[in-house]
């Protein structure tokens, strides 16, 4: 599928505004920008059925929020497009029930954004604690099964890693797999055992 670079909304059959891939990533200045590609390419798994043979793609704002709550991608799509729209004003000429309608999309998908980055802050907390308790492990007077003790104090728990997406997720099984390596040398084997089950959830599919 190709990255939808200009999507054209309609009202009653007539093009109301242009919103440009371009537009999308500025409204979301503090994002990380591979965050934002990975989040457009999910909104155009929904905003390509609405292509045309052009190739541009037409939405009819109403249409796009009659659809079902529970689709992922569509969410994404009108996250991205209403809250460019909310960025450059246009939103406001925008009649005023649609404008409203899409209020609730764009809360929830920002208290799922904060909660994702609330649990990614944790863990990259994590990464970052038990890398440097690594580097200090050779130099400082603790056993290295101590140190995996102490790492051990505030891993995440597995599942927390189950739903992390790309570029994330290759980062993390990196790490987790140096950890793996580094555990083999514990002379209590559950610190190896434990990590491998981070590691087949990191390779896994995604829920």
């Amino acid at each position: 599928m190709e990255t939808i670079r200009s999507v054209i909304m309609m009202l009653n059959g007539s093009p109301f505004c242009e919103i440009t891939e371009e537009a999308v990533f500025r409204a979301f200045p503090q994002s990380d920008a591979a965050f934002l590609r990975r989040d457009w390419k999910t909104a155009c798994e929904y905003l390509s059925q609405f292509v045309g043979t052009d190739g541009v793609c037409r939405l009819d704002p109403d249409i796009a929020l009659d659809s079902s709550t529970l689709d992922y991608a569509r969410n994404i799509a009108v996250f991205m497009l209403f809250t460019a729209m909310l960025e450059s004003g246009v939103i406001n000429r925008l009649p005023l029930q649609t404008a409203m309608r899409a209020i609730p999309v764009i809360t929830a998908r920002m208290a799922a954004s904060e909660m994702d980055m609330a649990k990614h802050q944790r863990m990259d907390s994590f990464v970052a604690g038990a890398g440097q308790a690594l580097e200090a492990a050779p130099a400082g007077d603790l056993s290295i099964d101590e140190v995996f003790a102490r790492i051990f104090e505030d891993i995440p728990s597995v599942k927390s890693f189950s739903t992390v997406m790309e570029p994330d997720r290759g980062r993390y099984l990196t790490f987790f797999e140096m950890l793996y390596e580094r555990a083999q040398a514990c002379a209590d084997p559950h610190y190896s055992a434990e990590i491998e089950q981070y590691i087949e959830v990191l390779e896994g599919e995604l829920p």
